[in-house]
């Protein structure tokens, strides 16, 4: 449990740090480029986005053969699984390549962009899809790492290259210069990012040997029959949240993408909030999987929800009840106004569907994970069926509709379904999330009274309400015993261990 902990912690210094640099500079990265470029921008990312699905799954089998590998002490198959996934990575990612340089004009035709945009668009299409393809090539190491457990490497290196990118985007969109040399500058940070990962994941791999001529028929096989369903949640889960905004592009001016963007950036807090778990705790129920040891998974699996309830159930109840006002302090009156309505339906949404995700993890890890797939195909078919209707009609709000009701109608019976394959106690399931769900009941009350009767004006008035409110919270469940008294003695002497480091490097 101290493992996972420290993990966790190394992978939320680098989350926070991220969103919250990339929370401060949009608006002047959003005023810098214009809604018109912004919304360019944004959706030249989805159709990029939609040839992740390359990745065919395969990062997730390398993240779990890794981890299974490394408890098993096999480290010639370590090499052999890298070697087979690098090959597929760089047939697929020259593929991707290829096919949008001869099909970059079809892609912008059918968004209403400006006729000033239109080579913008083309030559932003060629070196993001560079950017990409490099990525999807070199990320075999980024899930090597994950699978040795080394988040602390990856965490230290995203912080450097985001911190490199998120700035400069600003400093450029600032001064004036438009996105072709913003990407340009990406696309270099993207390559020291790589080098960065390959260097520290080879070095921890003392015995590594990448073989590109040799062919692993029965490894490849391996990867295949675990990456096929992991392929298929990819998919279902990228069309699921990424067609709403190029739809809105379809039907809509481009500039309302953006209203939508901001609406949205804000609601991927509650999804960014968990993300950091995934890669701590799939290479655990790997190796508990690996050694049979299910009653260790099922408590994994419970107080995993639990965990993810306390954390992300205030911060969806203060999204929802304060989206005008955060909206308008944070981007202006004219953003809130087109969407405050986006973020309170994408808030329900985002939280429905991270009430799945231990689910998630702990059927990736035991390889059973072909339920998520149909689930997730399932949101994603419901999703479009709903983008078509509603945003002819309703615009970005139909959208946000389309995709909070998704989530809802697929992810909450998937953990039901999940916990029955999985044989998990629904008894001892409700018992650990009823403290929590009962002090968000009382808590959301709280905070309607303080929205209807105190009315916070201004970050200072916000920012104390929140804080007050998350601290009331938490220390509810603390008392009261939402948080149990092993976690509490865990955290405590993970807190005496980073105060002990941080002292020794200040001394030394």
């Amino acid at each position: 449990m101290k493992k996972i902990y420290r993990n966790i912690i190394f992978n939320y210094l680098g989350l926070i740090w991220s969103k919250l640099l990339n929370l401060i500079l949009l608006p002047v990265i959003v005023i810098g480029l214009g809604n018109d470029a912004y919304g360019l921008f944004s959706i030249i990312f989805v159709i990029i986005g939609y040839y992740s699905i390359l990745d065919l799954g395969i990062g997730s089998a390398v993240i779990k053969y890794v981890a299974q590998y490394n408890a098993e002490s096999k480290k010639e198959d370590i090499n052999t699984l890298i070697s087979v996934s690098f090959q597929a990575f760089t047939f697929l990612g020259l593929g991707a390549s290829v096919s949008v340089f001869l099909f970059a004009g079809k892609f912008v035709s059918i968004i209403q962009i400006p006729s000033n945009l239109v080579h913008t668009a083309k030559i932003v299409l060629y070196i993001t899809i560079i950017q990409f393809s490099l990525n999807l090539i070199f990320s075999v190491f980024s899930s090597v790492l994950v699978g040795m457990q080394r988040l602390d490497t990856l965490n230290k290196i995203g912080i450097f290259t985001n911190t490199l990118g998120i700035s400069t985007m600003a400093i450029l969109a600032k001064l004036g210069y438009g996105l072709i040399p913003i990407v340009s500058l990406n696309l270099c940070y993207s390559i020291l990012n790589i080098f960065l990962t390959v260097y520290y994941a080879t070095k921890y791999l003392t015995s590594f040997k990448l073989n590109l001529i040799s062919f692993y028929p029965i490894q490849l096989r391996k990867i295949i029959s675990f990456s096929l369903f992991a392929f298929i949640i990819q998919a279902g889960y990228l069309i699921h949240t990424t067609t709403d905004r190029l739809l809105i592009g379809v039907f809509c001016p481009v500039a309302f993408v953006t209203f939508y963007m901001v609406g949205m950036k804000l609601s991927e807090i509650l999804r960014f909030l968990p993300s950091p778990l995934a890669r701590v705790l799939l290479p655990i129920v790997s190796e508990l999987g690996a050694k049979k040891n299910f009653v260790r998974i099922e408590e994994l699996y419970i107080r995993g929800t639990k965990y993810i309830l306390i954390l992300i159930l205030p911060i969806s109840i203060i999204l929802f009840v304060f989206s005008f006002d955060l909206l308008k302090l944070w981007m202006g009156e004219s953003y809130a106004l087109h969407s405050s309505f986006v973020l309170k339906l994408l808030t329900v949404g985002v939280a429905a569907n991270m009430y799945g995700f231990i689910s998630y993890i702990v059927l990736m890890g035991l390889a059973r994970h072909r339920i998520i797939a149909i689930y997730s195909l399932a949101a994603a078919l419901i999703n479009i069926a709903l983008d078509l209707f509603l945003i002819p009609k309703y615009g970005i709000n139909g959208a946000a509709f389309a995709s909070a009701l998704a989530f809802g109608v697929t992810y909450i019976p998937m953990v039901s379904h999940s916990m029955w394959i999985l044989k998990i106690r629904i008894e001892s399931f409700l018992k650990e999330i009823g403290q929590p769900l009962f002090w968000g009941i009382i808590f959301t009350g709280v905070v309607l009274a303080v929205k209807f009767f105190v009315k916070p004006k201004g970050w200072f008035q916000l920012i104390t309400v929140g804080i007050a409110g998350l601290a009331v919270y938490y220390w509810f469940n603390w008392i009261g015993g939402g948080i149990k008294a092993r976690d509490r003695e865990l955290l405590g002497d993970l807190y005496k261990e980073a105060i002990s480091g941080f002292s020794r490097r200040i001394s030394q």
